[in-house]
């Protein structure tokens, strides 16, 4: 297919990024955060990160792509549907261009991530298997549980990357540390390594190793989110975390920090601007596909944020408001 005109591109990028920032709550802090890492990157931020994506993937044969997820809850130990479905969604559309998508998440969230993968149509087979079989077909992925350890977490940061040589990082609403090194909720409440495990020994490596990374959050205090610190700080200084009084915001920078309204929207805006990066509109997944991952990854325990219950949703929306926002990107990516 042709390519797509730049400024064509970036036209449809503003939107995407206009409906995974519509705040639905008007929490004050949602556009300033976002306009902050705009500056920073200076064009839309899906495009940026579809941009990315697309090179990398276009820049080796058998790509791999890491994705890591998972945001437990400190009350309730269990993880939540904004972060793994996103990703899922991004995964299958980056399978569909010939990438592996690698999941990464806390070792006691693996059946959690496992049914939200397979609610989205991949399959969750070995690393070998799936190396073999994503040639053949792009129905595939492996998932990797993150040890607690933090030594058993350094070593697997350099097996991991030396075995997999990943194109690209992405971390969907996972948790980073933040300037004294702990990691906490919105709210303050530090969570431990029984919980969280140390993914930022992860992030830091592929960064140091030059690969590029890709963060998406919701409020500054997730994995990549380092580039708006002072405005994460400055919106939301009076949320401190519990283990040492420190800033919740995360320090982990990103070659592209997404900021959206709810993390699984983010993710959903950098699917579709590879797909309009791409010219393949029809890679992307389909409404029901997102609505099969919240509901197989609430019936594996997931809670919906904000009110905790495992309604399917994300953050406290009911299931038509994802499928809603996932409608309206999809429309917009066939307007190319």
């Amino acid at each position: 297919m042709p390519e797509i005109h730049a400024d064509r591109l970036i036209a449809i990028g503003e939107q995407l990024d206009r409906i995974m920032t519509c705040d639905l709550r008007a929490r004050p802090y949602i556009l300033p955060m976002y306009k902050a890492a705009l500056d920073h990157r200076g064009r839309p931020l899906s495009l940026a990160a579809g941009q990315l994506l697309s090179h990398a993937i276009r820049s080796k044969k058998k790509p791999v792509v890491v994705i890591v997820t998972g945001f437990a809850s400190v009350s309730l130990g269990v993880g939540e549907q904004d972060g793994p479905v996103g990703a899922v969604y991004l995964g299958r559309t980056l399978a569909a261009l010939g990438a592996l998508p690698v999941f990464v998440t806390d070792e006691h969230q693996f059946d959690l991530m496992r049914q939200a993968i397979r609610g989205g149509g991949l399959n969750v087979i070995s690393l070998d298997m799936a190396r073999k079989a994503i040639e053949l077909r792009p129905s595939v992925s492996t998932l990797v549980g993150w040890p607690a350890d933090p030594d058993v977490a350094r070593r697997r940061t350099q097996e991991l990357l030396q075995d997999l040589e990943p194109v690209a990082m992405v971390a969907i609403e996972r948790p980073g540390a933040n300037e004294l090194g702990a990691c906490h909720q919105l709210s303050g409440l530090a969570l431990d390594l029984s919980l969280c495990s140390d993914t930022d020994v992860l992030w830091a490596a592929a960064r140091a190793a030059k690969i590029p990374c890709i963060g998406i959050g919701d409020a500054g205090n997730e994995l990549g989110m380092g580039v708006i610190r002072p405005l994460v700080e400055h919106w939301l200084g009076d949320r401190k975390s519990t283990a040492n009084g420190g800033s919740i915001a995360a320090v982990q920078e990103a070659d592209v920090t997404i900021l959206s309204a709810v993390s699984n929207w983010g993710a959903y805006a950098t699917a579709a601007a590879v797909a309009c990066v791409e010219n393949r509109p029809e890679i992307l997944p389909s409404e029901e596909t997102v609505k099969l991952s919240l509901i197989a990854c609430s019936l594996a325990g997931a809670r919906n944020g904000f009110n905790d219950y495992i309604d399917p949703g994300a953050d406290g929306y009911p299931i038509h408001i994802e499928a809603a926002v996932v409608t309206m990107m999809t429309t917009l990516s066939r307007s190319i």
